[in-house]
């Protein structure tokens, strides 16, 4: 497809899709808004360099992309890192390989919970007991101050198979979106009244949280996580799933 830019001009568009080396991906969208991203090729490492994750019991497997993945044991298994910024607005993307539960609230990734007191968070965990998700948004009034859009039937995968999973925190709109393997669902309730910034700190395959024994570890495994310090919209989230973004060329050609 091609466009006219004037001037002998055209923007040619490939309409094939440019897959993405997760090599050299560590900015997916090129913005800067992709502010973390782990590979998981046998190590915790920031691909923006910025926000290295430490580890416990982390264990690497044959995973989605390229050579490994993050496998956690559900007992004590985890990533931490204490420094990376939590704003209201943000995207969580991952992959994930499951076969059972390891927790009623098991928590795949949260942004900004710690034991600081803050309790200003971001949280993609599992429902009590159930296999959907629940995505919660801290208030920073302390324990119980936060909102939990319930609204979620897309399931958490238990097949052993790799699915996508990206969950959106929009402040502008005041609605956390979710989804599945490309497929969006809008969570309806209102997050207007609460807001995460000035949280720090990420976590993966468990809360971060240990007041109360509430670690809710998780199992299985994990590959290619995302954190993006903005809300992705609908074209973008279904390129993370893709793995691709669309091929923009300018190039010239002779006047006519």
């Amino acid at each position: 497809k091609q466009g006219t830019l004037g001037s002998g001009y055209v923007l040619d568009v490939d309409n094939t899709n440019t897959p993405i080396d997760p090599s050299t991906s560590a900015d997916f969208f090129g913005d800067g808004s992709n502010i973390a991203t782990y590979l998981f090729e046998g190590n915790v490492r920031d691909e923006n360099l910025n926000y290295n994750g430490t580890t416990t019991a982390i264990t690497y497997g044959a995973g989605k992309f390229g050579t490994s993945c993050a496998t956690f044991n559900g007992t004590s298994s985890k990533i931490s890192n204490s420094t990376l910024p939590v704003s209201d607005s943000m995207t969580v993307s991952f992959w994930m390989n499951k076969t059972s539960f390891a927790s009623a609230y098991e928590t795949y990734i949260s942004l900004g919970w710690d034991n600081s007191g803050t309790y200003k968070f971001l949280s993609f965990q599992r429902q009590n007991l159930t296999n959907t998700f629940r995505l919660d948004v801290g208030n920073g009034g302390g324990a119980g101050t936060y909102i939990v859009p319930l609204s979620v039937t897309n399931t958490i995968s238990t097949d052993g198979l790799w699915h996508h999973y990206l969950a959106i925190w929009n402040k502008t709109t005041n609605r956390v979106t979710l989804y599945k393997d490309g497929i969006p669902e809008y969570l309806t309730t209102d997050i207007s009244g609460f807001s995460a910034a000035g949280g720090v700190g990420m976590n993966i395959g468990w809360s971060g949280y240990t007041t109360d024994g509430q670690t809710y570890y998780a199992n299985g495994s994990i590959d290619q996580v995302r954190i993006f310090n903005r809300a992705l919209n609908n074209e973008e989230a279904l390129a993370l799933y893709n793995n691709c973004i669309n091929k923009y060329v300018i190039k010239q050609e002779p006047d006519a």
